[in-house]
């Protein structure tokens, strides 16, 4: 959320509640998160995740082409890309 907050000008505060992040961040974050309240199956927690690690994916991409990390790019993507994977096979 604190990403999605950077994205959209829109600084975390520590005074602000730690809930209600239907209200802040990108829809896409938005809805991943609400879908993220799942059953308590493993494809139903796969699913949830992988959804959870696309809108992270995104984030990292964007951080990266924003900030001046200090960290490569293409090994984020690589971890990022095996988590996804994993949780797609194992569906």
């Amino acid at each position: 959320m604190q990403l999605d907050d950077f994205f959209l000008k829109n600084p975390s505060s520590s005074m602000a509640p730690a809930s209600h992040f239907e209200q802040r961040g990108s829809q896409a974050l938005i809805d991943a998160l609400k879908h993220s309240y799942t059953l308590l199956d493993k494809q139903s927690i796969l699913h949830a995740l992988g959804v959870l690690l696309n809108v992270y994916q995104d984030q990292v991409i964007k951080a990266h082409e924003m900030l001046s990390l200090q960290r490569d790019r293409e090994t984020d993507m690589y971890w990022i890309d095996i988590l996804i994977k994993l949780c797609e096979v194992s569906l």
